[in-house]
């Protein structure tokens, strides 16, 4: 059985080896407890999530979103 959908965090990125067709993301704001506020994730974090579609031993291509 093939997973068709998944929605996550972003903790997602980093560890997992996951791959995907396609990513989306929906902004890229996450809450920092320590500064209690939202924060934008860095463009490494963003660069990582992307990372997921497309690995060249699953996919010959990937497709990345961000809204």
């Amino acid at each position: 059985m093939n997973l068709q959908v998944l929605f996550c965090t972003a903790t997602l990125a980093w560890g997992v080896n996951l791959p995907a067709h396609a990513v989306v993301i929906r902004g890229t704001e996450v809450f920092d407890a320590e500064k209690g506020q939202f924060a934008d994730l860095g463009v490494l974090d963003v660069q990582q999530i992307f990372g997921r579609a497309g690995r060249p031993q699953f996919e010959n291509e990937g497709h990345g979103i961000l809204f």
